[in-house]
């Protein structure tokens, strides 16, 4: 088992509910995956780690409000797409890989996203 922190939140703008300009989701998306990857490669894993992969995402947020993880589950495609390119996992189809969105409340630690990676799929 291995946690990875990012410093921050699936940004809004990756939403399926966003009505942005396909040009910003692009540089928004392409700036999430980048960064997760140097996050990733900078714990020093010999990864992948395992064959197949539960990801468990949390998501730390400052304030109390509905949150709907089919959307975050969406927001989170470039974060899962940068782990791929940090070699954290092997791939991010459904035969190596299972994700599960959760959401926890604390406005000492949010903004950010914390990610569990398990062996074996959920």
């Amino acid at each position: 088992m291995t946690t990875i922190i990012l410093p921050f939140l699936p940004p809004k703008e990756l939403s399926p509910n966003g009505r942005y300009h396909w040009g910003a989701k692009s540089r928004v998306s392409s700036k999430v995956r980048r960064d997760t990857e140097l996050i990733a490669k900078s714990y020093e894993v010999d990864f992948p780690l395992y064959d197949t992969a539960h990801l468990d995402i949390l998501c730390v947020c400052a304030e109390e409000r509905r949150r709907d993880p089919d959307n975050w589950g969406a927001r989170c495609k470039p974060i899962i797409d940068g782990l791929r390119d940090a070699k954290v996992i092997k791939a991010d189809d459904y035969k190596h890989l299972s994700i599960k969105v959760r959401f926890e409340v604390d406005k000492d630690r949010a903004p950010l996203t914390e990610i569990t990676v398990t062996e074996g799929l959920r």
